[in-house]
């Protein structure tokens, strides 16, 4: 999102400087406008990607709940427990964390799918 603001911000005073300016200026204006360009285009290609990371991470955020869910109750080994607990709690904390995020104005980065999932207990 910062890009995408910096970028459109760099835009638009590129285009104003190349227009007003005068003859030894209109490099400045040319350069801030294709800075601006790019960064406005390098946001629109990360977009989807991000989104993509954040349903993949979605898939296994759901496959370790799945996992802990079956095998409450079993008898495992005290470092499969700890290994296992380590990774719920390190996904509870992305989790908290993306919710976070998809409440501010990044959310058109983060699909909404994500308001669906609860913390694995």
């Amino acid at each position: 999102m910062i890009i995408l603001s910096v970028g459109c911000l760099l835009l638009v005073i590129g285009i104003l400087v190349f227009s007003k300016s005068g003859h030894y200026d209109e490099i400045w204006g040319i350069m801030l406008a294709a800075v601006g360009g790019m960064l406005l285009f390098v946001s629109l290609i990360l977009l989807p990607i991000h989104r993509y990371e954040t349903r993949a991470k979605i898939i296994g955020f759901n496959a370790v709940a799945e996992l802990v869910d079956s095998s409450q109750g079993k008898d495992n080994t005290n470092i499969r427990n700890a290994a296992m607990y380590l990774k719920v709690a390190e996904l509870n904390a992305w989790l908290a964390e993306i919710k976070y995020w998809n409440k501010s104005i990044f959310d058109i980065w983060i699909p909404d799918e994500i308001e669906k999932l609860e913390p694995i207990r």
